[in-house]
């Protein structure tokens, strides 16, 4: 949540008029008063946070392997030189399959997709291209009703999804490794015995999820 907006300042919106700016301003505004409001006043503004903001969409969390590692050995200069390129390199493979970027933070990258197919596509490209500049990824996909923020200055996404693909892509798999929520499996047009279903207990979530199992010889998809 951004620290610089003032929340009780803030002037209210008519929290019936979904034709609102999709700004950052005006999610902050409706949170606002979504949480100072009563229940029955808090599902209008609920119900146009969704119409508004609210997308169905795959959820892409990239975090790249050997940052800390490379800051704390060779200084931040090459650190971050080394995000540089990865980003580069990854996200036109992002992009290339229907991939929109939302933020690139620290040596995360954070995205969506049409698609559970397209995201996984883009992952399996995006590791190769990677990997062949000697650099690695982790990644974690997910697939829900999010809010998505586009606002041309500030853009962010909020959801359970969201949340649960972090935990996978940033909290659990390791460079190389292909991890998906169960919701994003179900979404999967073509089945694949190369999925292995594993149980994740982790921030006291109780998580299903999916470790794709690439051919020990290299990326193959």
């Amino acid at each position: 949540m951004n620290p610089v907006i003032d929340f009780p300042t803030m002037p209210p919106v008519d929290a019936n008029d979904a034709s609102l700016p999709k700004t950052q301003a005006t999610f902050y505004r409706l949170l606002h008063q979504w949480r100072t409001s009563d229940p029955e006043a808090r599902l209008t503004v609920e119900q146009t946070l969704w119409a508004i903001f609210g997308q169905t969409q795959a959820i892409m969390i990239l975090d790249m392997s050997g940052f800390s590692r490379t800051a704390n050995t060779q200084g931040i200069l090459p650190a971050l030189s080394m995000i540089q390129h990865m980003n580069t390199i990854a996200v036109p493979q992002l992009e290339a399959q229907g991939g929109q970027i939302i933020k690139s933070e620290a040596d995360n990258i954070f995205a969506i997709f049409p698609t559970v197919d397209a995201a996984v596509a883009a992952s399996f490209n995006t590791f190769k291209a990677v990997q062949a500049e000697g650099l690695n990824v982790a990644i974690g996909i997910g697939y829900g009703s999010i809010f998505v923020i586009e606002d041309p200055v500030y853009q962010d996404f909020f959801g359970d999804e969201v949340n649960l693909a972090s935990k996978l892509g940033e909290d659990t798999a390791e460079g190389g490794e292909l991890m998906i929520t169960d919701a994003a499996y179900r979404q999967l047009q073509a089945s694949d015995p190369r999925w292995s279903e594993f149980h994740l207990g982790i921030s006291g979530i109780q998580m299903v999820a999916y470790q794709y199992q690439f051919e020990e010889s290299g990326l193959s998809a």
